[in-house]
């Protein structure tokens, strides 16, 4: 009698609890995730309430002051102000996914229990994206619940059902969960946290500046990076438009997808450690 052993791959649902539970062993998440929900909220924020609070002889019209600063719609556009801050700290936590892993060996002992690459590579994609984008989400809502009591008693006030602020708000986290995406593939092309965080600030920060001084093709360039896109996708629609903001959204999918794409099949043959 011969007796066959059965090996059972790990579901989906198991790859990504157990993604989550190391994810959730760091500190650092702890620290990116509060860094990036009081950016957003302080950015974006800060110049209503603050205008807001300004003694009527110092500042008799705030609310002329907000909308020459931010505009007809000060809940939602200031919100880009906080985006553009907290791509930052998402980026890290991006990177930090899966290069956080290498330095104490947990990578290799993840990829012994689990042999095929590829399952892992893609649970660390989907908690990237979802953590980006949750974050985004919970910290774009405090910051338009909280501004609304001020905006009110000034006649700016705006209403979360309106289409604008759905938008702005859902494009401004989805930006975010793309970027977490990027990164984390980014992070799987490099065997340190500083590289692949050098590389991922470097394209955000860095790049829009110098990409812009390419000759002939620097401006198409420029339009077409992460950061551009971004603007494309959470500003608001009545200023921009139905096509930019899906513009933007498609070339962040493009950057996201290639990027994950070209990362996972290098993550495959290469070694990890």
């Amino acid at each position: 009698m011969t007796t066959t052993t059965l090996r059972h791959s790990p579901t989906a649902s198991n790859l990504l609890r157990s993604e989550l539970i190391k994810l959730r062993s760091l500190r650092s998440t702890y620290w990116a995730a509060a860094l990036t929900v009081l950016s957003i909220f302080l950015m974006s924020s800060g110049l209503i309430l603050a205008v807001s609070v300004v003694p009527a002889d110092v500042n008799p019209d705030p609310g002329a002051v907000i909308l020459d600063q931010a505009g007809e719609t000060p809940s939602v556009t200031t919100l880009a102000f906080g985006y553009s801050f907290a791509q930052y700290v998402v980026a890290i936590l991006g990177v930090l996914i899966i290069s956080a892993e290498r330095g104490p060996g947990l990578l290799n002992m993840t990829l012994a229990a689990v042999p095929q690459r590829t399952p892992v590579y893609t649970a660390k994609l989907l908690l990237s994206g979802a953590v980006g984008f949750g974050l985004g989400l919970v910290a774009s809502l405090i910051s338009f619940f909280s501004v609304q009591p001020a905006l009110a008693g000034l006649g700016l006030g705006a209403d979360i059902r309106d289409v604008q602020s759905i938008q702005v708000i859902l494009g401004g986290s989805v930006y975010l969960g793309l970027i977490a995406v990027l990164s984390t593939a980014l992070g799987a092309l490099f065997k340190s946290t500083a590289s692949g965080g050098g590389v991922m600030l470097g394209l955000l920060l860095f790049a829009p500046g110098l990409v812009g001084l390419i000759p002939g093709i620097g401006g198409f360039l420029s339009q077409i990076l992460p950061t551009s896109a971004g603007r494309m996708l959470y500003q608001p629609v009545g200023t921009v438009g139905w096509s930019t903001v899906l513009t933007g959204l498609f070339i962040l999918l493009g950057w996201a997808v290639i990027s994950a794409v070209i990362a996972g099949v290098l993550f495959k043959r290469r070694d990890v450690t």
